[in-house]
């Protein structure tokens, strides 16, 4: 019975998963359009796949600590040696699958980390163009201060 739950477990795992990919690619297309209030709501709809995985996370464990009879962190694979041949491969294929979906999470999640870098990378150069820094004063030869409007980018943003 408790590999059973332990199977479901992990089908809500790997559907979790596939939700939480689902938002990381609509993620990268609002990031590509610079879609602030979409990826407002995806940040959000992320949470809650979060949150899922948490419970997860913790039916998972108290399902493990039943049916290895040990308390503390255990695998699916510390599993395998009390199910059959036939749970055994289930087992095998749905921790493989996981797996799976986890390194393509990863890899998508990489990607968009680089895009907001990117966009990040981005504003501040259009800040410094908008706004130059004041530089300290400087002096000519004659030890006369140069004057603030001499030394002015080419765009003044106070305009």
């Amino acid at each position: 019975m408790s590999i059973q739950q332990l199977v479901g477990v992990l089908h809500d795992y790997i559907e979790t998963h596939q939700q939480l990919k689902s938002s990381a690619n609509r993620k990268t297309e609002a990031l590509k359009k610079g879609d602030f209030a979409a990826l407002d709501d995806i940040v959000r709809e992320e949470q809650v796949h979060v949150a899922m995985l948490n419970q997860l996370e913790k039916k998972r464990a108290r399902i493990v600590t039943q049916i290895t009879g040990i308390d503390g962190e255990q695998t699916v694979e510390s599993c395998l040696r009390y199910a059959d041949e036939q749970e055994q491969k289930i087992l095998h294929e749905l921790r493989q699958q996981l797996l799976q979906h986890i390194e393509e999470l990863k890899r998508i999640n990489e990607l968009n980390q680089q895009l907001i870098e990117q966009s990040l990378q981005f504003v501040c150069v259009m800040l410094d163009a908008l706004h130059p820094q004041r530089k300290d004063i400087q002096y000519r030869a004659n030890n006369e201060p140069t004057s603030y409007e001499e030394r002015q980018s080419i765009f003044d943003s106070k305009v």
